[in-house]
């Protein structure tokens, strides 16, 4: 799990970055919170965000 790698702060700004910005992919998330894409894919996946899943 990728708790140890993130503070609670990330992952809250996150949370309101998928919630006010659903239409954001991955790498503009990523830009925005200058991470790597692998780091807020797993931020995603392991605190359940409410990322809007592209296809």
């Amino acid at each position: 799990m990728y708790v140890n790698r993130c503070s609670k702060n990330d992952v809250e700004y996150l949370r309101s970055l998928c919630i006010r910005h659903p239409d954001y992919k991955m790498t503009q998330l990523a830009k925005e919170m200058d991470r790597e894409v692998s780091d807020i894919f797993m931020m995603i996946r392991d605190y359940d965000l409410p990322y809007q899943w592209k296809k």
